[in-house]
């Protein structure tokens, strides 16, 4: 049974995104909020969207149209029903994906497939009180979900294997590039990018230089076109501290950094610096922050969450590292990939 149609819950800047990529990707789209402020801005998103690509020659007026047309916009939960996915993409707090997964049991035909966009909670843990927990899968869009091109598949031990076999065709039509893996703490991609993010920060914390230097060094060093802070001010601090607390049952390396505790409390973007054109301390910075990389990218093989090749290709395509990360450590080798590691690791140490 093929996917013809979605319901996406939830019409945040997550939801709104993924309707657009499914909208101009030929899917009848229907989607629910309860907020009618949130679906009036989600229409406005849609329209701003579609003027930009008929400017940009992407689409021609008549696509636009078409588009426009194929999406729905409702407070009515129950006009999910006819979809063939439903993704839910609600607020990041356990019982309220609970509770909206029970409504939808009660709702969906047992054919419907259901997805969750979580970032930071575990499938398992989302589907732990539904009746049946085979028909969930996780689908995590990286933002901003209309342009981006990766979604991580997640797999838990109680989704059905062959979910995959409807999921990848849809994922495919919209022109998604799939990183399959296990459900486990951040799945494969934030497991270490956000430890990068985090460790960022440590240094901040350790007074070793400032956010401003410190993105110097990661745009100059790793060939990044935005260093840590600007990327955590894109995606806000506090999302980064909500996917940095999700890895902290991983052990102390995963645990945030005090100032990312404070500031993704504030409210605050960081504050980033003008800096030199050479920051004094710039092989230590590129240490560290390679270091965070290569450890959890370790881990991660040794625990088989997902493929090496996937990674490198999604890394390079959702957080534009230039080369692939696997690759790097393969180049470098072993005795070097470990030195990094511990330069990182022995800080925890001295922290304790």
């Amino acid at each position: 049974m093929t996917i013809a149609s979605l319901a996406i819950i939830g019409a945040g800047t997550m939801g709104t995104g993924i309707m657009l990529n499914a909208a101009v990707s030929g899917y009848d789209v229907t989607l629910v909020d309860r907020s009618e402020e949130t679906l009036a801005a989600a229409e406005t998103r849609l329209s701003d969207y579609l003027a930009r690509q008929v400017a940009k020659e992407r689409l021609t007026e008549v696509q636009a149209q078409v588009a426009q047309h194929r999406v729905r916009l409702t407070t009515d939960l129950g006009e999910v029903a006819p979809a063939d996915l439903v993704i839910e993409a609600v607020f990041e707090e356990i019982g309220v994906k609970r509770q909206l997964m029970a409504e939808l049991e009660q709702i969906l035909p047992a054919a419907t497939l259901i997805a969750s966009n979580t970032s930071s909670l575990l499938i398992a843990d989302i589907g732990a009180q539904m009746a049946h927990p085979e028909r969930l899968c996780g689908l995590h869009y990286f933002s901003p979900a209309e342009i981006n091109p990766v979604v991580e598949y997640v797999e838990a031990e109680a989704t059905n294997p062959r979910l995959y076999d409807r999921i990848g065709p849809f994922l495919a039509a919209t022109n998604r590039q799939v990183v399959r893996c296990k459900d486990s703490p951040g799945f494969a991609l934030n497991r270490f990018f956000v430890p990068y993010l985090n460790e960022a920060v440590r240094l901040v914390d350790e007074g070793i230089e400032t956010p401003g230097e410190i993105d110097l060094v990661a745009t100059q060093r790793l060939g990044l076109p935005l260093g840590p802070f600007a990327v955590s001010n894109i995606i806000k601090p506090i999302v980064v501290l909500r996917a940095a607390e999700s890895l902290a049952p991983l052990g102390a390396f995963y645990h945030p950094a005090d100032k990312l505790l404070s500031q993704g409390h504030s409210g605050e973007n960081w504050e980033i610096n003008d800096t030199h054109s050479q920051p004094q301390r710039a092989d230590l910075i590129e240490t560290r922050l390679r270091g965070a990389l290569y450890l959890p990218l370790r881990e991660i093989a040794a625990e088989q969450i997902a493929d090496a090749a996937e990674i490198d290709q999604a890394a390079t395509a959702a957080f534009r590292f230039p080369d692939g990360l696997y690759a790097q450590m393969g180049k470098i080798g072993e005795v070097e990939v470990t030195r990094l590691i511990n330069e990182v690791t022995a800080t925890r140490t001295r922290a304790a």
